[in-house]
């Protein structure tokens, strides 16, 4: 999608729980919609928001955001890492996409084997992320953005996990209360 200036340019996959709260609030503040679309929220939420954008998203996403103006792309993930974004910087180019045989399709991304991504899962049944099993190939990790300039990459974690300590009052009083 391209928003209705044709600055920006968006490929998306997922969906914005929270879309119709955050285009009322956009609307709000001067911005033009031409679709009822969570894409479209997306677009203007970035031009309102920058990369703290993707901090206001409820939902289960992965996009690439192309600024036709400024020549940045901002790749985004959902906080959890439901919907998986795959990327290889490579000299002859950029390359993303949501299966790493999207990214392979390319001649110029070498097939070289990352070993360390193997030992990985010989040992835990999955390679740690951000390694594929493809040297060159990297995943974004859940709660992430990154963006990306002609010049330089500059990535960020907008989300991790919080574990809250439980008390054992807590849990036997939880415990008692259902079994009444």
């Amino acid at each position: 999608m391209v928003s209705h200036d044709g600055r920006y340019v968006i490929t998306f996959n997922g969906e914005i729980y929270n879309y119709r709260a955050l285009r009322a609030e956009l609307i709000q503040r001067g911005a033009r919609f031409q679709t009822n679309s969570d894409t479209e929220v997306i677009l203007e939420a970035f031009r309102a928001w920058g990369t703290g954008c993707v901090q206001r998203f409820h939902g289960m996403f992965a996009f690439a955001l192309l600024d036709t103006q400024t020549r940045t792309l901002l790749l985004a993930r959902d906080p959890t890492g439901i919907k998986p974004l795959y990327y290889a910087d490579t000299p002859d180019g950029f390359f993303f996409g949501s299966e790493l045989k999207a990214i392979l399709a390319s001649p110029h991304v070498p097939r070289r084997l990352n070993y360390q991504a193997l030992a990985d899962f010989f040992v835990l049944s999955y390679p740690l992320m951000p390694k594929t099993f493809f040297a060159d190939c990297l995943e974004l990790e859940p709660g992430t953005w990154m963006e990306i300039t002609t010049d330089r990459t500059n990535s960020a974690r907008y989300w991790h996990w919080q574990r809250q300590e439980a008390s054992w009052d807590k849990l036997l009083r939880l415990m008692q209360l259902s079994r009444h």
